[in-house]
């Protein structure tokens, strides 16, 4: 009968705290992937162009883009930093949450730098002296190359965990097989082939959205069941 009770009390925390991640990551991961607003709002670039030509200045309602990202960038730092904070976590998952953060704030540089007006999206490497005329942009660069390489090495420690809490799943090891196909060869693919960047691009931040649910709410879930074990 105790331990009965003693599970109840860690379950009905668990599952508030699961609520509370789904009613708030949903609207960030739909802030962060932003561009399937372009069908309405700027349908040039809805599937062509970069994502990041949608808070280009001088493009339709690229201010609304921006604040977006903006927010949504924000809400990762705060959310996840809360949830390291908050909970008691394994090394690895640790590890990964606060690689969560690092993503996020990489992400959030790229939203305020952003890319110069009419900057060629498929017109290969730009030259220095663009580089020189538009000191923004390698900042733009770098911190989204951090930010996909943050994400993927999260992505990889959260299945690594899943694998070593025997809570294996199929569709997220595919997810992330894609995700870091894109991520490693996505670059090269684009260099030989441009066309192909901009679908790229958005295959990896819809990936990117998958995770930024999933990998909390898995968390949560693996830690409350192993909290009702040791209760019992």
């Amino acid at each position: 009968m105790s331990n009965k009770t003693s599970a109840e009390t860690y379950s009905s925390p668990g599952a508030a705290t699961k609520t509370f991640i789904g009613i708030m990551t949903v609207p960030a991961m739909i802030a962060y992937s932003a561009f399937p607003l372009a069908i309405l709002l700027n349908k040039p670039y809805f599937w062509h162009g970069l994502v990041s030509t949608l808070t280009e200045p001088g493009q339709p309602h690229s201010s609304l883009f921006t604040a977006i990202d903006i927010s949504a960038s924000l809400f990762g730092m705060l959310f996840f930093s809360y949830l390291s904070w908050r909970e008691s976590w394994d090394r690895m998952q640790s590890i990964a949450l606060r690689l969560v953060v690092v993503a996020c704030g990489a992400e959030l540089l790229t939203d305020i730098f952003t890319l110069p007006a009419h900057f060629a999206t498929n017109g290969g490497v730009p030259s220095m002296q663009y580089f020189v005329a538009h000191p923004p942009l390698m900042i733009h660069l770098v911190a989204s190359f951090v930010n996909s390489v943050a994400f993927v090495v999260s992505f990889g420690l959260w299945v690594l965990h899943r694998r070593h809490a025997k809570s294996k799943s199929i569709i997220r090891e595919i997810i992330f097989a894609i995700a870091v196909s894109v991520g490693l060869l996505g670059s090269a693919v684009g260099y030989a082939y441009p066309p192909a960047s901009p679908t790229l691009q958005r295959v990896f931040i819809l990936c990117y959205c998958y995770w930024f649910i999933a990998f909390p709410y898995d968390s949560l879930v693996t830690k409350r069941r192993k909290e009702r074990v040791r209760s019992s």
